[in-house]
């Protein structure tokens, strides 16, 4: 069965919407179906990489990540966003500032990401002043 680009869309936005939602291994299902069948999507790839992290899968997540997203898209403010996250769960957080800082430097980032950037940035500081 082929799917069609609109069903592969409406099949990730329930993954990511499940996975927001606690249903961490139905989500990560789809997105492991979906990668079978798409291997190459970035999209796809990062909504893997937020299952596993939601799954305290950091180690995975970062590799998902560094490897196949961020090569094919250098400017996803968002991927860089779960990067850091994946970095400061595990206990990397200097790198996580890093990352949340190059998300602040880039010019035309995800609205969200910056917002949410600017966040964590300052929640680091404080962490690390204490």
């Amino acid at each position: 069965m082929e799917l069609t680009k609109d069903q592969i869309l409406l099949l990730g936005n329930l993954a990511f919407v499940g996975n927001n939602h606690g249903m961490v291994k139905a989500s990560r299902s789809v997105f492991m179906g979906l990668e079978a069948y798409k291997p190459d999507n970035p999209w796809i790839k990062l909504g893997l990489a937020t299952s596993l992290l939601q799954a305290d899968q950091s180690e995975e997540a970062r590799a998902i990540l560094e490897n196949d997203v961020l090569p094919k898209q250098p400017d996803n403010a968002i991927a860089k966003v779960y990067l850091a996250l994946a970095y400061r769960s595990m206990s990397k957080k200097d790198r996580a500032r890093e990352l949340f800082q190059e998300v602040l430097d880039q010019k035309d980032a995800d609205e969200n990401a910056v917002n949410f950037s600017k966040i964590m940035v300052q929640i680091l500081a404080s962490a690390k002043s204490e």
